[in-house]
């Protein structure tokens, strides 16, 4: 790798044990990194280390699934992620295989479309239960193909084999490591492998567990050295495997004594039976790393052992909040096993998803996200599709709290919030519209709210004003009450007159893992912050806070597109006959729904189709006399005729006709 150039960098598990280690050192080198990882094995902690950092994204993603990167040209894609202890990649044997599969393509895809370098992490048990000792990169192996271990052994078969082909057949420039045994800190407690075991048993005082006679061998490096290696490769062009380890091998005897010598001698041992397909051989033959990148490791395993048992012996409480981001090149091996200051506040990400409206998006919605009281938040604009105008007007800004996601095709604004939540690095998150606007305080309430709540999982609201043709009214009139539902609350109606009530995405505030969990429907034609709310509630422990406060603007009633186009009433009426079949509408609700908001659109259409389609959906529900009269005044008087005597009921006569003019001669 050119060290001397910055380089931008994408890391799949960049918050694994090694890929955290990777992101470290890019941005002390100077890089700009990009990590993305699903927690399946990461660790949050890990991520939280380089969130300050001005050089850092992160993107919440099963790359399995696809990699949701859409920023700048990268130069080198790094496929770190997989489970990679028994224990783990045991009891995800599937999703293991398909990160070794899928993942590793949409790796290389990505690569292919950047013109960027690709870079797999494979792995010594690629070599199985290996014939030949040391293990040279042209040994083909001794593996059980669907044993145990097959899933993680098999997966990085396959990861190597695509990407050789890859390489051969669309010219993809290509580097493949085999990692042998690595230690160090920032390793999970539960990974299963031999020192973690060792030491954290030994840190217990409890005796160290030799599975087997002991005698079977493994080789140890430390995982500043595999890092080494990996920049030195990166550094050089060359397509063939390379093993990254250290040669020199132990028996698990042989390190349990290490680790007594270094905890405590008096520790005693217990013997277990080995489990099916254990190794017993491992050591790398490294004359190709040797000789191509004048690679050794350097470092002990007694030594490294004491700085990793540091790291452990510490259990580092507050290792999730991030350091100073000013500079992480001066951090030594032992500096950086200890606890970060913990930050005030936690991050809260906002997010905003536009297409071609620059000037609302300028006007409303950032400026005012921008200026949150708030301590710690970040803005995320999703701009859904390609729109230069939007690109252009957003270039001039430099604010380092803003962040911009230009989708490649336009995906709708479901999926926009979707993608832009995954790519958020806050703990919680709060929904904004490009054409809506926020009071300052808006976060800052919100945020208290939530901390304050019983829930395991508020979702917090507020009012808001809504600009209407008769004047700005403040919505909404009640918040819902104690046990009522969601579903009543939104679209039951006691009488003919009952206001609306609505909650809609500019004043959502939940946290991003519920937002995750559930995301918005981007197959749906209408209704996505109802069908989320519905869903939402349905999750167990969530509960709404309601604070009492006006934050927000609610743009609805401008002439002009909306992001979520036009519902078309049979696609409300699906919808609502959809969620009343999966429990999460009442009957009261169904009917609610029907009558106040979907029976005036099918009878704007007018065709007999259109009523005897409605009139059965509103009979099944069972309405009430009020309903119904409702429902009939709905198709017998147009539109006009229903808001003149709507108003009329609510306000007086003055309001729906003004006064008569008086001639002279009259007064």
């Amino acid at each position: 790798m050119n060290t001397a150039q910055p380089q931008t960098i994408l890391i799949t598990g960049s918050a694994g044990f090694v890929g955290s280690h990777l992101v470290e050192r890019f941005l002390k080198d100077g890089h700009s990194v990009i990590g993305v990882d699903n927690y399946i094995s990461g660790q949050r902690q890990n991520t939280a280390l380089f969130l300050t950092h001005p050089r850092f994204q992160f993107l919440e993603a099963d790359v399995s699934q696809g990699i949701p990167y859409t920023g700048q040209t990268l130069d080198w894609v790094l496929h770190f992620a997989s489970p990679a202890s028994p224990p783990h990649y045991q009891e995800f044997p599937v999703e293991t295989l398909m990160v070794g599969a899928q993942g590793t393509q949409h790796g290389l895809e990505l690569a292919l479309k950047h013109g960027a370098k690709f870079f797999l992490a494979s792995t010594s048990e690629v070599y199985g239960d290996p014939h030949v000792h040391p293990q040279p990169e042209s040994y083909w192996g001794h593996v059980n193909p669907n044993g145990l271990r097959s899933c993680y052994d098999e997966a990085k078969r396959y990861a190597e084999a695509i990407t050789m082909a890859y390489h051969r057949a669309k010219g993809v420039d290509t580097r493949i490591i085999r990692i042998f045994n690595t230690y160090g800190p920032r390793m999970r407690a539960d990974d299963g492998r031999v020192i973690t075991n060792f030491v954290h048993q030994a840190l217990r005082g409890e005796p160290l567990t030799i599975y087997g006679d002991g005698q079977q061998t493994r080789s140890f490096q430390y995982v500043d050295d595999l890092v080494e290696g990996i920049v030195r490769l990166m550094g050089v062009t060359y397509h063939e495997p390379v093993n990254l380890g250290n040669p020199t091998e132990f028996t698990m005897l042989e390190l349990a004594a290490v680790v007594r010598e270094i905890i405590n001698p008096e520790l005693a041992l217990v013997y277990q039976p080995a489990p099916s397909d254990d190794p017993q051989q491992r050591k790398p033959d490294i004359s190709r790393a040797q000789g191509l990148l004048a690679w050794t490791p350097e470092i002990p395993l007694a030594e490294g052992l004491k700085i990793t048992t540091a790291a452990f012996r510490e259990d580092r409480p507050n290792r999730n909040e991030p350091p100073d981001s000013s500079d992480l090149s001066g951090q030594s091996k032992a500096s950086l096993t200890s606890s970060p200051s913990p930050t005030s506040a936690p991050l809260v990400s906002v997010i905003i998803p536009t297409l071609k409206r620059p000037d609302l998006l300028l006007k409303r919605a950032l400026p005012t996200a921008l200026a949150q009281t708030l301590e710690r938040f970040e803005v995320i604009v999703v701009i859904d599709g390609p729109d230069a105008a939007t690109e252009h007007a957003l270039a001039g800004l430099s604010d380092p709290r803003l962040r911009v996601l230009t989708l490649p095709q336009n995906v709708g604004a479901a999926e926009a919030r979707n993608l832009g939540i995954r790519a958020a690095q806050g703990e919680w998150v709060a929904l904004l519209d490009d054409d809506d606007e926020w009071e300052p305080e808006k976060l800052t309430r919100q945020l208290a709210a939530a901390q304050a709540s019983a829930h395991a999982e508020p979702i917090v609201v507020c009012q808001y004003w809504l600009p209407t043709p008769q004047g700005t009214r403040q919505e909404p009139s009640r918040f819902p009450h104690p046990g009522e539902s969601i579903g009543d609350y939104l679209m039951a109606r006691e009488a003919w007159l009952a206001p609306d009530l609505t909650l809609m995405s500019t004043v959502l505030f939940a946290r991003r893992d519920l937002f995750l969990r559930v995301p918005f429907d981007p197959a749906l034609m209408g209704h996505e912050d109802w069908d989320w709310l519905l869903r939402a509630a349905a999750e167990p422990g969530v509960g709404f806070e309601c604070v009492p406060e006006v934050l927000a603007t609610y743009h609805f009633h401008e002439v002009r597109p909306h992001l979520s186009g036009a519902t078309k009433w049979r696609h409300s009426l699906n919808w609502a006959q959809n969620q009343r079949q999966a429990g999460r509408l009442s009957q009261r609700a169904y009917v609610g729904f029907v009558v106040f908001h979907v029976a005036h659109v099918a009878a704007a259409e007018g065709t007999s189709q259109a009523f005897w389609t409605m009139s059965g959906a509103l009979l099944s529900g069972q309405p009430r006399p009020f309903e119904v009269a409702r429902y009939a005044a709905t198709w017998l008087f147009p539109q006009p005729v229903r808001r003149r005597i709507h108003l009329l009921a609510k306000a007086g006569w003055s309001v729906v006709r003004p006064p008569r003019k008086i001639s002279p001669g009259q007064a």
